[in-house]
């Protein structure tokens, strides 16, 4: 054999999977239990520790399935439709209970975009009158000279 040759190569045995590396966790029976987890009303960071995946891995998923890649793209949807049922069934819970402000608290923690209460800031001015922002007020320059009768800015 001369240097420019190549050893020959041994034979390689095919691969199980369509994609090289590990098979995908993504199963019917880990779709189930996702959806178990996301009536829970949790976090995605939640979710990944009761699932036992890594966040990263999680939002690889959601790339892919952003990608109509399957079997991910089943499992966001049907994650997202467990917690919109969830979120359903907290808001009819609030209107029928008569005990409803922790499930509100629930609700303005879970969606605080949604259902937060939105605090409105104002000013006002003098004894409740709306505040005028026609003038600002008068600037007082301070002089701090050694001789205070050089003081340019007082009459």
């Amino acid at each position: 054999m001369t240097r420019t040759q190549k050893p020959p190569q041994k034979g390689r045995a095919p691969s199980r999977h369509a994609k090289p590396g590990q098979p995908t966790k993504v199963t019917l029976e880990f779709i189930q239990l996702a959806v178990k987890a996301a009536k829970s009303l949790c976090h995605d960071a939640g979710l990944c520790q009761y699932l036992r995946v890594h966040p990263s891995t999680w939002c690889d998923w959601k790339n892919k399935a952003a990608q109509s890649e399957e079997p991910y793209a089943q499992l966001f949807r049907e994650v997202e439709q467990a917690q919109a049922v969830e979120e359903l069934e907290l808001v009819k819970a609030i209107k029928n209970d008569s005990d409803w402000r922790a499930k509100l608290a629930l609700l303005e923690r879970r969606w605080p975009k949604r259902y937060a209460l939105k605090q409105i800031v104002g000013q006002s001015g003098v004894n409740g009158t709306p505040a005028t922002t026609d003038s600002p007020p008068p600037l007082r320059i301070v002089f701090q000279g050694i001789n205070p009768a050089d003081n340019p800015y007082e009459p």
